[in-house]
């Protein structure tokens, strides 16, 4: 061997043993040995059995955990913590929930598989399913579930939440405004004043409310005005409010009707957000673990991080009541999807499974102060599925009852539709009537034109048809001629592009017994800025009205403004009005008035 050859074989043993060491690995290790105090021959101490934690960290046992589902915080909550091999025969801490513990939180899976450990504990099996991840952290004492948002029942999950809800502080409540008003026309000035006021007291679950107001008019004439009072409680159980005293029955099915008795309704405040308002549900499949973006009109209006699986989305607000919701799903690995949602919708339609109720019964409450009827209402609204709505009502009293039936429908891109048809019988001092009527209404937004809400409404009437209040107070009319059969209405809002405000549009068109119709026709422009608000308008009115059938041939032509005369805390504000008017084809003067006004609003609390 030559002695260059034998110069170079150290540096070649050494590259070599570089590049071995490069695949040769150890296990850590820690000598237990080294932890014992004193002997075993003298027994004064000995370590315990430490091999768990020649493969763990931790050791398995109870710890208090911060518990996370899709990154939202649960509970912190005691977690037994056991320990697993996977199939690399590497060990595992993993954490033991129950079957009821998956309920709790709302966790719905397609298949169980339990785990039974040796201290007798029961565990669900979540590696069990492919898009199901666990990752916990026990330097911050979190664990952290990835859950499909199919799998998730969300009304669930808020049952589980409630028992965090509570009735808040007792407190007296006390809110007012007091509004002083300065006129001038024809050289004579004139002062009025209103006063607003709201008390309420609050004990426990319990709310008592007065609504009160004070007029003092031009002449020097003043009113104290009790407007109504009520006690009302939420009932959690039911997710509902309980109301007494005055109040009012629902008015989607059947006019509302105010009454002095009880009433029970949903309350959409003690509602998850995905049953609140109306919005479709939005399905679909990530995957990979993805951020799920929502746009309506162009408009970014949800985006959430989503697990790897199916998913199903509620907890959104759409920015209106019309245009399609465009949805990307866009992977962690940059692969992008889009879904298109059509929507429209109308004050009736309710979510997929979602179950609104109201109830009312009490003494009605008419100008006649001799009318003592009672009344019962019961109202019905359920989310079929993603675009349908039924619904159904009953009124009943000794001198009436009526029935309702009816349904909404979300039509996409078409708009949104609802349905309603009411049976009734009456029965007053000369006769007993039975009577339909037939509602129908139409919601659609063009937003390409950014026309906002474009309504359309028909209702028809049988002859021998009477709502609540027409037969209580056909006693007393006892017009036949004063007979409503059909309506119809249509209202459009345009709002103009760069803030120069809105023009509103609105007809109405009645037809009575005896060939007798009123139409009305309404038109505003109205723009606010910088604290300047103007408005222009114009109604006409046309036909014989029920309180006087002879009138016909009027319109009212208006301009107002008003602005403040001061920018403090409580400033002062100016209002100038130019009107001109006619009256079945007599014409009166222009005439023109200004006002000054200011108002104190104040809010006082405690106990």
């Amino acid at each position: 061997m030559s002695i260059s050859a034998i110069k170079c074989l150290p540096s070649a043993l050494l590259i070599y043993s570089v590049c071995i060491s490069q695949n040769i690995f150890a296990k850590d290790y820690y000598d237990p040995s080294l932890l014992r105090i004193g002997d075993d021959s003298h027994g004064v101490m000995s370590n315990e059995d430490l091999s768990i934690f020649e493969s763990l960290d931790t050791p398995p046992g109870h710890y208090q955990i911060e518990l996370y589902i899709n990154k939202n915080k649960v509970e912190y909550r005691n977690v037994y913590l056991y320990s697993r091999v996977d199939q690399a025969q590497n060990k595992h801490l993993l954490p033991c929930l129950s079957l009821q513990d998956l309920k709790n939180y709302g966790i719905r899976l397609p298949k169980v598989q339990l785990i039974q450990l040796a201290n007798s504990n029961q565990c669900v099996d979540l590696s069990e399913h492919d898009f199901i991840r666990s990752d916990l952290d026990m330097n911050s004492n979190t664990l952290s579930l990835k859950i499909p948002q199919s799998y998730i029942d969300t009304e669930k999950l808020l049952q589980f939440e409630q028992q965090y809800w509570d009735q808040g502080i007792p407190a007296v409540l006390v809110d007012y405004s007091f509004s002083q008003f300065n006129s001038r026309r024809n050289h004579q000035s004139y002062n009025s004043y209103f006063t607003n006021i709201r008390g309420g007291i609050n004990y426990g679950a319990w709310r008592l409310n007065n609504y009160s107001n004070w007029i003092r008019n031009e002449s020097g004439q003043s009113q104290w005005n009790n407007i109504n009072t009520t006690l009302s409680r939420n009932i959690q159980s039911i997710k509902g409010e309980l109301s007494l005293g005055n109040v009012y029955t629902a008015s989607t099915l059947f006019d509302g009707i105010k009454i002095n008795g009880v009433k029970l309704q949903s309350d959409r405040q003690m509602q998850p957000i995905s049953s609140a308002s109306y919005a479709p549900g939005i399905n679909g499949i990530a995957d990979a673990e993805s951020i799920i973006t929502i746009k309506q009109n162009d408009q970014v209006i949800y985006k959430k991080a989503v697990a790897a699986g199916p998913f199903y989305i509620t907890d959104y607000y759409p920015m209106s009541s019309g245009g399609n919701l465009f949805v990307d799903i866009e992977s962690m690995d940059g692969i992008k999807k889009q879904l298109i949602v059509p929507f429209s919708s109308m004050s009736i339609l309710e979510r997929k499974g979602n179950f609104n109720y109201h109830f009312a019964s009490g003494q009605y409450q008419s100008n006649d102060q001799n009318d003592d009827e009672y009344i019962h209402q019961a109202d019905l609204f359920y989310g079929a599925t993603d675009y349908v709505t039924l619904s159904t009502g009953v009124q009943a009293s000794i001198k009436y009852k009526a029935f309702s039936l009816g349904t909404g429908l979300n039509l996409g891109s078409m708009g949104a539709t609802s349905l309603n048809v009411i049976h009734s019988e009456s029965t007053t001092r000369e006769q007993k009537f039975r009577g339909n009527a037939f509602k129908l209404n139409y919601n659609k937004v063009f937003t390409p034109t950014n026309t906002n809400v474009t309504l359309v409404g028909y209702k028809h009437f049988d002859d021998t048809y009477m709502s609540f209040t027409e037969a209580m107070a056909y006693d007393e009319l006892n017009n036949k001629d004063r007979k409503l059969k059909n309506e119809f209405t249509a209202a459009l809002t345009q709002t103009l592009p760069n803030q120069w405000g809105s023009l509103n549009l609105s007809s109405t068109i009645y037809q009575y017994s005896q060939n007798r119709n009123t139409r009305s026709f309404n038109l505003g422009y109205s723009l606010s800025r910088n604290q300047f608000n103007y408005g222009v308008y114009y109604r006409y009115f046309d036909g014989e009205s029920v309180n006087d059938l002879r009138s016909s041939g009027k319109y009212d032509l208006s301009f107002n403004i008003s602005f403040p005369l001061s920018f403090k805390s409580r400033p002062i504000y100016s209002s100038y009005n130019l009107s001109r008017s006619s009256e079945g084809g007599s014409y009166t003067p222009q005439w023109f008035s200004w006002r000054t006004f200011t108002s104190i609003m104040g809010y006082l609390s405690g106990l």
